[in-house]
């Protein structure tokens, strides 16, 4: 091969290696506002639908406020009209195949903005830039096909079931490639046997990712899941149930505690040989809709990590109403006071909650005999 001809060779590999569709989003995240600079985090994320409130993407290595992200991802759209809708706290941008879709580069409180664009059927890049400045943050990205311009007269595409979920499917069992079907699934409730799903699929060796927004009152919920063969549970964007097994039918929970607001949820399912069925629910164990009387007093800066499942309690002693359950390895902040024998230390969980619990499950290097003694007219 002629020397000059190597370069060439190489770059239209590359090329079509970054044009080929992906299944999530390639994430960089800056620690300012104007993605400059080295990036903090980079990382891929299975979706871009996100409220992190006031806190961080990534705790302890994004800010909470003054940060920015770019995503980018190849999506293999069929022909038609396609809205573009973006749900945002402070600023974002959104680009079509490098054209300037969404233009909302400015500081904001929560609003959504959309636009539609004429797709050919194949691939195109989508790229997401958005910066956080202070207080909410907020970044969701959907998509709907407005019309279908493979059907002579054009006819609107139904609008899917409210809180139905994007179901896309794989005719192998590893969420690979490009997706046989996607449709819009009204609940995640199937037990197909030994059929398919889809004439467009087989019934062995399939697998299926469903993403949904999530409305929840604040609490600890339990979130079942019945499969035959195997799946994972993201609530939030943080992976929850991980059972990635060929198994026959069987029940997986897991405890999860919730904000207020509306949580992206994501389900992946695969499907080997034999029967096939999948089943999500989920129940509001604790509300915790308790928050701190004492809220105006200044909380201890220390830190403590709770050494096993422990109930967090509404007053000190066995006696006091539970509020919720705080999971083992719960990081809490020490709220500063303690009960007068010392054996109750009262605390705040990662959800802004306060309560009480038992001395002897905290992992700290604080003295928590200098705490001050509980005092109910504080």
């Amino acid at each position: 091969m002629k020397r000059w001809l190597i370069p060439l060779f190489l770059f239209m590999i590359s090329s079509v290696a970054a044009a080929a569709p992906s299944h999530t989003w390639h994430a960089t995240y800056w620690n300012n506002v104007d993605l400059a600079g080295s990036p903090v985090l980079v990382r891929d994320e299975p979706f871009l639908f996100y409220r992190w409130n006031r806190g961080s993407p990534a705790p302890n290595i994004v800010n909470n406020d003054e940060f920015s992200a770019r995503w980018t991802r190849t999506v293999n759209f069929s022909a038609g009209t396609w809205e573009f809708k973006a749900a945002v706290d402070d600023g974002v941008r959104v680009f079509i195949d490098g054209q300037l879709l969404i233009d909302g580069w400015q500081l904001s409180a929560f609003h959504t903005l959309s636009n539609a664009r004429y797709l050919t059927a194949g691939e195109h890049e989508i790229v997401v830039e958005y910066y956080e400045q202070g207080g909410e943050a907020v970044m969701q990205l959907t998509w709907d096909k407005l019309l279908d311009a493979e059907k002579p007269d054009a006819t609107p595409v139904a609008s899917p079931p409210v809180g139905a979920w994007q179901g896309v499917y794989f005719s192998n069992t590893n969420l690979r490639g490009n997706a046989t079907l996607v449709r819009m699934d009204e609940k995640i409730d199937f037990n197909w046997g030994t059929d398919s799903p889809d004439p467009a699929l087989p019934a062995n060796g399939f697998s299926v990712r469903w993403t949904n927004a999530i409305t929840f009152a604040p609490g600890q919920y339990r979130f079942t899941l019945t499969v035959d063969d195997g799946a994972r549970l993201f609530v939030n964007g943080k992976r929850v149930i991980n059972d990635w097994i060929d198994d026959p039918v069987r029940v997986v929970t897991a405890d999860v505690a919730i904000t207020s607001g509306t949580v992206p949820v994501m389900l992946e399912y695969r499907e080997g040989v034999g029967r096939a069925q999948v089943k999500l629910d989920w129940t509001l164990l604790v509300p915790l809709d308790d928050f701190d009387p004492a809220g105006d007093r200044e909380a201890v800066t220390a830190t403590a990590v709770v050494t096993e499942p422990s109930a967090l309690r509404q007053s000190f002693g066995f006696d006091a109403p539970v509020k919720q359950i705080i999971n083992e390895g719960t990081t809490v902040q020490l709220a500063g006071q303690r009960s007068a024998d010392s054996e109750w230390i009262r605390v705040i969980t990662p959800l802004g909650v306060w309560g009480w619990v038992e001395a002897r499950v905290l992992q700290t290097d604080f003295p928590l005999a200098t705490l001050d003694v509980w005092a109910q007219d504080w």
